[in-house]
């Protein structure tokens, strides 16, 4: 993400936040009231008129192939959906990030396998403009609470089955904001010591049945 120095010539030039609302210029079937406010960035073409983020790369991948689908296998079975679903998901996952309290330039913390819900916050953390902390879930509980505290990380989003690690690195490292479980139950049915702790699809919810084709 490029830097958000406020005396920046690039930055004067751009409003620094654009809403995806306008997504409905370029995908249909996107609901108006998904509104995400992506981060704008600096420009870095030749000519200093489009910026580069991987917020583009999502909406080129929405805007050609929609209907395209994404398989993910997780410890319950296969996932299945398509670009326009996810991209959708990612839009309220960024309203939830702001929602909590993210800003351009915080730290966010993951433990989490490769699933689809990574596919998503490797575009909806970024998006936002905070920073999208990975973190190995192979160190040692010591180490992954150095890092996350050296980096400042404000907010933890953590896999189900990842829960003990995340507990067992609570007593040196604890985020301001607190915990994301990446679950398909609701906050009530997690059982953990974190706390604060949020559900995943609570913030996120599901794709919705409504979308129509390109």
């Amino acid at each position: 993400m490029a830097a958000f120095a406020a005396d920046s010539q690039a930055a004067k030039r751009f409003d620094p936040f654009f809403p995806v609302l306008r997504v409905s210029r370029f995908v249909r079937g996107v609901k108006k009231e998904r509104v995400m406010k992506i981060i704008q960035g600096f420009p870095s073409t030749s000519n200093d008129d489009y910026p580069l983020h991987v917020t583009t790369i999502l909406k080129h991948a929405v805007r050609n192939f929609a209907g395209q689908e994404i398989v993910s296998r997780s410890a319950g079975g296969i996932f299945r959906y398509t670009y326009r679903d996810a991209y959708e998901r990612i839009q309220r996952l960024a309203n939830a990030l702001e929602g909590l309290g993210v800003k351009p330039g915080d730290r966010v913390g993951v433990l989490e396998w490769n699933t689809y819900r990574y596919f998503e916050l490797c575009f909806g953390i970024p998006g936002l403009g905070a920073v999208h902390l990975e973190m190995n879930v192979r160190l040692a509980p010591s180490d992954l609470a150095h890092v996350a505290g050296h980096a400042g990380a404000d907010l933890l989003f953590v896999d189900e089955s990842l829960i003990p690690l995340a507990e067992s690195i609570a007593p040196d490292f604890r985020p301001s904001r607190g915990y994301v479980i990446l679950t398909d139950k609701k906050s009530g049915g997690i059982r953990t010591s974190l706390s604060p702790v949020y559900s995943y699809e609570d913030l996120s919810g599901t794709p919705s049945p409504n979308t129509t084709g390109l």
